[in-house]
């Protein structure tokens, strides 16, 4: 009935907008249209059952994080994880991985290393593999910002745990990967751009595949 469809509909914008979010490089100092993100999360109709409204409402809560962490207002971020905290328990895998993302944006490159560890000691607790691979993907894009030293280690778990994943999702992660990997080995790095673009021309990331 009206609620499945409407319950797609949502999803479909979600994913849309999550999927706009990815498609920006690490190092990328382009503006985000936040306007832009936060109409189309205007447009998004909670559903009635309990259990669907929950999830809709952690997903616009993870994007409103993300554009927050983006803006650097860690205060404004702590409030949705907070209201997240209301929604869940204290230490819900879900409010501890935006809380390790915002420390890592908020680190400095000495401190940064600390909160990579514990980055590193937390990504098992990830279960949920699409979670996992995101979470890895952005430790190891710190990890070369930090000049951390693991970073080789930390690339070679990722691309094990993507392998042989066919989703846009993976695509866009093995994108990221060789992107990553073409600022880290200078020889090989035609190669590395080459194979980022096709990920994420796959992945349906136009707009990296246009600074690449």
């Amino acid at each position: 009935g009206n609620e499945s469809s409407i319950h797609v509909k949502n999803r479909m914008l979600l994913s849309g907008i999550i999927q706009s979010l990815e498609d920006r490089l690490f190092d990328s100092k382009e503006e985000i249209n936040f306007q832009h993100i936060e109409r189309l999360l205007d447009g998004i109709e909670l559903p009635e059952d309990p259990q669907k409204r929950a999830a809709t409402l952690v997903s616009i809560s993870m994007i409103k994080h993300t554009l927050e962490i983006y803006r650097k207002d860690y205060s404004k971020a702590e409030n949705i994880r907070n209201q997240l905290i209301s929604l869940s328990h204290e230490n819900n895998i879900l409010v501890k991985t935006m809380w390790l993302r915002s420390q890592l944006a908020m680190a400095e490159k000495n401190e940064g290393h600390e909160v990579l560890r514990d980055c590193v000691e937390f990504v098992d607790q990830l279960t949920h593999s699409q979670h996992r691979l995101g979470f890895l993907m952005s430790i190891a894009e710190y990890a070369f910002l930090f000049e951390f030293d693991d970073l080789d280690a930390l690339l070679g778990r990722c691309k094990q745990e993507v392998d042989g994943h066919q989703s846009l999702f993976a695509h866009r992660v093995l994108g990221r990967w060789w992107y990553l990997q073409s600022k880290v080995n200078s020889t090989t790095r035609l190669v590395s751009l080459r194979e980022a673009s096709i990920h994420f021309r796959i992945g349906g990331c136009m707009n990296n595949v246009k600074k690449i």
